[in-house]
């Protein structure tokens, strides 16, 4: 895609595009996601088990519809909550193949994305996670070890010494955007203080207790500047614009 400069997008010839070297298929799942839909009540419920077994169904029924990807190498890919998913419908190829059922699946393995694995040890990588792409100090992440020892969720409320060494850690990250560092944090068109604010929590009981810390302990963490281009949230209102091509779309339907 063009970078946007105001006008409508225009697309551009990637020529190093992933359909050079692969076929993908995004599927939308669970069902009710995107596309996909149920033809009864019954089929609408969904659990983490149901969604990797529809989806694994899909993939089956959508092989057998294009036999000639039978023989391609497939390898499953997700980003965020598919990090729980993923690794279901992985271990349900691997059994299905050690069964011996058809089509059997020329399955090679999965890349997952920044992926939910665990809620503890998610939460509790970002300060380790901070610390090693330099966005707070070494001073600042060995006193957090120190008084937090390690746990670093939740408010704290009786360990002041975390509490507040959190906070500075907040203040040092604030103005990064969290889904991707290398991108700018980007103000979005609807409600843009609101959605801004309700990713901040104060690790504080109070709003008076912040704890101002030294600028040395951070790295980098000016307030940004909004810039009126390359926000990729500013794609979204424009999506109405584009024309429209013909695409061969493929819903994932549950009959229960």
């Amino acid at each position: 895609m063009v970078e946007y400069n105001g006008s409508l997008p225009t697309l551009v010839l990637n020529a190093h595009s992933w359909s050079k070297a692969a076929s993908i298929l995004f599927v939308d799942a669970p069902v009710h996601t995107g596309f996909s839909y149920s033809r009864s009540l019954e089929g609408s419920q969904t659990s983490d088990f149901l969604f990797a077994t529809q989806s694994l169904n899909f993939l089956r029924k959508w092989l057998i519809a294009k036999p000639k990807f039978l023989s391609n190498r497939l390898y499953l890919g997700g980003d965020s909550f598919s990090g729980m998913i993923i690794p279901i419908i992985a271990e349900e190829i691997a059994k299905s193949i050690e069964a011996g059922h058809r089509p059997e699946l020329n399955f090679q393995g999965y890349v997952l994305g920044n992926p939910a694995t665990d809620i503890k040890i998610d939460r509790n990588s970002k300060v380790p996670f901070a610390h090693r792409m330099a966005f707070i100090s070494d001073e600042l992440y060995e006193s957090v070890k120190k008084t937090c020892k390690g746990e670093y969720r939740g408010t704290h409320k009786n360990n002041t010494a975390c509490a507040k060494d959190l906070e500075a850690i907040t203040q040092c990250i604030e103005n990064l955007c969290k889904a991707h560092i290398l991108e700018p944090k980007c103000k979005t068109e609807f409600n843009a203080d609101h959605t801004v604010k309700k990713n901040r929590i104060s690790l504080l009981e109070k709003q008076s207790q912040l704890y101002w810390i030294q600028p040395s302990l951070c790295f980098g963490n000016q307030q940004p500047e909004f810039p009126e281009f390359g926000c990729r949230v500013r794609w979204i209102f424009r999506f109405p614009y584009f024309p429209l091509y013909d695409l061969e779309l493929f819903v994932l339907v549950t009959d229960h």
